[in-house]
């Protein structure tokens, strides 16, 4: 994809600021905890569903509620990116004054995850406009929780929302994959992968820096190989 496409991608992405606001405002007003995510999911399917990405819903073979979209560039062959964001919020009571405060007495998007998917929605709908720039396969991910684990109702066992859709098959065929998760106080967006803990010690760790509006913005990305061993 040459400069001038790229600029052509960014400005696209650039003009969908407030709908994407718009769409994180509305999340924050109605966080989910851990695996309850169901507004949430429902949300993100809708909206990726609309942009003409091929979606996978209740992915995780242990609760169910994760959302997998999947987008096939028309540009030629190429590798598969994972994307992914988390969805669930904390249960905290929010006391920010603000017109988009939570619904919800005593739950809070405190950590950003409303942020999160929203920017990875708007990622989505940037590339399918641009599917005919794109070669190869795009996966975005979006993780119920992610913020703690509950007892698998098949086998007890204590499972995040990244393990359940890990042992659903997400990550199969996956050549690379990044996560990020924004921090409001340092000014910084950190991204890292999906939480593959039989992976960890294989992966990247990558430090760059990225201007935007004047502020040079610290970035790190934790890239995962693209051969997976699971188990090792």
């Amino acid at each position: 994809m040459g400069a001038g496409h790229d600029g052509k991608m960014m400005d696209f992405a650039g003009e969908l600021h407030e709908e994407l606001s718009g769409i994180r405002r509305d999340l924050h007003q109605h966080p989910e905890l851990l695996y309850d995510v169901f507004r949430t999911s429902k949300l993100v399917t809708d909206l990726l569903e609309s942009w003409g990405i091929e979606v996978r819903r209740n992915v995780g073979r242990h609760f169910g509620m994760g959302v997998v979209g999947t987008l096939h560039g028309t540009a030629g062959s190429g590798p598969t990116l994972l994307l992914r964001a988390d969805m669930d919020a904390l249960p905290i009571r929010e006391e920010n004054d603000v017109s988009y405060r939570s619904k919800h007495e005593g739950v809070m998007h405190a950590c950003g995850h409303d942020a999160h998917t929203a920017m990875l929605l708007g990622a989505a709908r940037t590339l399918a406009h641009y599917r005919h720039r794109v070669r190869g396969t795009i996966r975005f991910v979006f993780q119920p929780a992610e913020e703690g684990a509950l007892p698998s109702p098949l086998d007890g066992r204590l499972l995040s929302g990244g393990r359940d859709m890990i042992e659903d098959g997400v990550l199969e065929h996956a050549d690379q994959c990044y996560a990020h998760h924004g921090c409001r106080s340092c000014l910084s967006v950190r991204l890292a992968c999906i939480p593959v803990m039989p992976w960890r010690h294989q992966a990247i760790l990558e430090y760059i820096s990225m201007e935007s509006r004047g502020i040079t913005v610290p970035l790190i990305w934790l890239r995962m190989p693209s051969k997976w061993q699971p188990g090792t």
